[in-house]
């Protein structure tokens, strides 16, 4: 093989879904469990970790956290890691929601030369599993558009789409649940 070259052999998974869904924590779990080398692309945390001072266009700051989660993705793919990403993919941005669910068919798109597998994953919890997760994690604040967001989601046909209920199992059987569906 020659330096550079494309590894086949490796998975993407996108997760998705509303704040306090659990996306993260099963993210991180998933990422752990895959044999190999894995990595995780968190839109969330590139958009709230790696920007110091905001911008006064929240527009172009998604914008532009897109396409490094996109450069992020197809490094590590390239380099023959397993990637899962996670992201809400929807936001509110000056009193309106902003939807970018349509990147989430974009990324398989890109990535299919580089991946033998893709999953997109829809976590969904009830408003009462979310409540009681805002309030145990300190982050009321967040209730409100978390659940408006639960609502806008589009369920994804297909073979390369799963939806899971984060209320209904622990991180860790969600995550081997994943594990299993990549893996069969």
């Amino acid at each position: 093989m020659f330096p550079g070259a494309l590894t086949l052999g490796s998975y993407l998974v996108i997760m998705y879904g509303p704040a306090l869904s659990g996306k993260s924590s099963v993210t991180w779990r998933l990422a752990r469990l895959l044999s190999e080398k894995s990595a995780v692309v968190s839109f969330d945390s590139l958009l709230g970790g790696s920007i110091a001072n905001r911008a006064h266009d929240e527009l172009a700051e998604l914008q532009m956290v897109h396409t490094q989660a996109r450069l992020l993705v197809a490094n590590y793919m390239k380099n023959g890691y397993h990637v899962v990403v996670e992201g809400a993919f929807f936001y509110e941005v000056d009193g309106a929601i902003r939807r970018y669910e349509q990147e989430i068919d974009q990324l398989v798109s890109l990535m299919r030369q580089m991946t033998d597998k893709a999953l997109v994953v829809h976590l969904t919890a009830a408003p009462e599993i979310i409540g009681a997760r805002a309030k145990a994690n300190w982050r009321e604040g967040e209730l409100q558009e978390a659940l408006q967001i639960a609502g806008l989601y589009k369920e994804r046909p297909g073979p390369t789409a799963l939806a899971l209920d984060s209320g209904a199992a622990d991180i860790d059987e969600l995550a081997r649940a994943i594990q299993q569906e990549l893996e069969s």
